[in-house]
């Protein structure tokens, strides 16, 4: 299980790092407004996700030890299409999607999601190995190519990025299928309207707050387009993308957390762990956040080119929103580690209603400042909500937050954990 466990968190590091990467690299060689373009296909193949994961999503891992895979696998590709072909159609609808690309938001998100539906097939056999090197293959070639695109074909536009993603996601779909999915077939009839019940019944409630994160996330990506273009969303979008780079510790640790979680049935100890956790990964966030503040503005133009002036200003101003969200991640994972999955759906609707009236109030009128302000707003919603319920499920007291004894106790019952996973 150790291994397991490591081998995750390394993975996600890794493909948080990538991201990071990628965001760097575009806003640096292909400008703002490009980076603003590149977010909105982002936003488009990320809705289509999430429709797919309607039916292929966490649920096919569920069912997977239950019910023949084949089938599984049938009715989702179906469903994959069927729900990309809508939400494509509604998005350009819409114009969430820039017109020149709606092609490439269709095709990629099939991709995406195919590679998706098959990697949660691989962890219902417990193949979490093979699942974390499609991820990893996914990640490495979108940086690659991208970088051979631009360097060895001295293609320096969108096209050069659209083109690592086409073959990023084609080679992560194919490594799913080589790392030994298991599609025998069977003779038993199947009721496809029947399953096809159960995986939305199973899946509803996590794609719902998927769903309402994404709104949470990405609704002010849109709204700044429509009201000032291409050039400020690129902007911003780097900004969010280096924000959200700090949460790569909150996330990591938040793996380890669930797996202690999930594997002892002691509630006192949960608790521990998790109020251990979260002053862990605040210390930390403000630490780093604290080092990101303090490097000059001159840096961030060598980086990043000159079309970004004044992304450290609006890091500081989101600064407050990053670290609500970083403590926030650790209180989702431990409702999680309990199947409190309601709580976070609650919590990530109730922010997805201040996102709605805050980012329409502040974006029109302060621009990119008010999408930070809102922003902040958002996450501040979803922390303090979880901290009540929290609170409501632990009976602590809030002096549990401040420095004592107990986390002296915590911190040395957390390294004995520890000992005993490597055991």
């Amino acid at each position: 299980m150790l291994s397991a466990i490591t081998n995750t968190v390394f993975t996600r590091f890794f493909l948080a790092i990538v991201n990071f990467i990628v965001v760097i690299g575009t806003a640096r060689i292909l400008g703002a407004e490009v980076r603003g373009v590149i977010s909105l296909i982002g936003v488009g193949t990320s809705v289509l996700h999430v429709l797919s994961n309607l039916v292929g999503g966490t649920s096919l891992v569920y069912f997977g030890s239950r019910i023949n895979k084949l089938n599984l696998l049938y009715l989702s590709y179906v469903w994959c299409v069927l729900s990309s072909a809508f939400g494509t159609f509604i998005l350009a609808l819409i114009k969430v999607i820039p017109e020149p690309h709606v092609l490439d938001v269709f095709i990629l998100g099939i991709l995406l999601c195919l590679g998706s539906i098959n990697q949660q097939l691989l962890l219902a056999d417990k193949k979490i190995l093979g699942f974390n090197i499609s991820s990893f293959l996914q990640a490495l070639l979108l940086v690659v190519i991208f970088l051979f695109m631009v360097f060895i074909q001295h293609e320096k536009s969108i096209q050069s990025f659209l083109i690592a993603l086409y073959t990023s996601y084609s080679v992560c779909l194919l490594a799913t299928f080589l790392a030994g999915l298991d599609l025998k077939k069977t003779s038993e009839t199947t009721n496809w309207l029947d399953l096809f019940k159960q995986l939305v019944k199973h899946g509803f409630v996590i794609q719902l707050a998927s769903l309402l994160q994404l709104i949470n996330y990405r609704l002010s990506f849109y709204l700044l387009e429509k009201n000032y273009g291409s050039k400020t969303l690129g902007i911003f979008s780097v900004t969010i993308a280096l924000s959200e780079a700090l949460w790569i510790l909150s996330r990591s640790m938040a793996t380890v957390q669930y797996s202690f979680i999930a594997n002892t049935n002691d509630k006192n100890e949960q608790i521990r762990i998790t109020v251990i956790f979260t002053k862990l990964v605040f210390l930390l966030t403000l630490l780093t956040l604290g080092v990101m503040i303090l490097i000059p503005d001159a840096f961030y133009l060598l980086v990043l080119g000159n079309d970004f002036d004044g992304v450290k200003y609006l890091i500081l101003l989101m600064s407050p929103g990053i670290l609500f969200h970083s403590i926030t991640s650790i209180l989702a994972h431990y409702f999680s580690g309990n199947a409190n999955f309601k709580i976070n759906t609650y919590a990530s609707g109730i922010a997805a209603i201040i996102s709605v009236i805050s980012y329409t109030f502040f974006i029109p009128w302060l621009g990119i400042k008010g999408a930070c302000i809102a922003s902040n707003l958002v996450y501040f919603t979803s922390f303090v909500y979880s901290l009540i319920k929290f609170h409501m499920l632990s009976n602590l007291p809030l002096k549990i937050w401040l420095s004592g004894e107990h986390d002296k106790q915590g911190i040395e019952k957390l390294l004995t954990l520890l000992r005993l996973k490597k055991k």
